[in-house]
């Protein structure tokens, strides 16, 4: 596949901003193709179109989603620091608005813990956290909690699905957790699974009064 002209790419970037700002998928799908088929250079390139605070939520969950799947602390010195790079800028850009990218959480926050930046992943935790809402980080629990399982740190999992208010997403997971845990090395459930089963039996018992 050739790598289009640098006025094609923007023309794409800019049909994007306008129609779909928020929309993930299409972004995510533009990054993850650019990545896959123009390799690293192709992909910064068109990463780089937009200043880092002008970009809006859907483009840096592309960016991210990028990161997330291709970068690792394994990968060549170049790409990880540039990602590095990158990730601090979103973070600094974003350090007064976060909430602006709540909708890019998920993506975000996933990419950081994938290349061990725990610290950013309280930083962005903390300045997305809405008091009166515990629901909005479920989705980024989740993506953790998820990515978690996969590597096998059944243990970490288990305290962000602990954190998950949401039934509809928690639930699924939990089922996951424990399915993984009965298979491996993992076999207790826990004292926190324990707790969140006690806590779904609960929420099942008042919805049938």
């Amino acid at each position: 596949m050739l790598k289009p002209s640098a006025d094609l790419s923007v023309s794409i970037e800019e049909t994007f901003h306008a129609q779909c700002p928020e929309n993930k998928e299409p972004w995510k799908a533009w990054h993850q193709g650019t990545r896959k088929n123009w390799g690293f250079e192709g992909f910064r390139e068109i990463a780089n179109l937009r200043k880092v605070g002008k970009s809006s939520a859907g483009a840096i969950s592309g960016i991210c989603s990028v990161i997330a799947e291709w970068v690792s602390t394994d990968s060549d010195e170049e790409e990880l620091n540039w990602a590095v790079e990158w990730l601090d800028a979103l973070e600094t850009n974003y350090a007064e608005n976060a909430t602006d990218l709540l909708a890019a959480a998920p993506e975000i926050c996933l990419a950081n813990a994938q290349l061990g930046r725990g610290e950013a992943v309280k930083h962005w935790l903390v300045r997305l956290t809405d008091p009166s809402d515990n629901t909005t980080l479920d989705p980024v629990y989740a993506e953790l909690a998820h990515w978690l399982m996969l590597s096998g740190q059944l243990a970490e999992a288990e305290i962000r699905i602990s954190q998950i208010s949401s039934p509809s997403l928690r639930d699924p997971l939990l089922a996951i957790m424990i399915r993984r845990s009965h298979r491996g090395k993992h076999r207790s459930t826990g004292r926190l699974t324990t707790r969140v089963i006690a806590g779904m039996v609960s929420n099942i018992s008042r919805a049938a009064r």
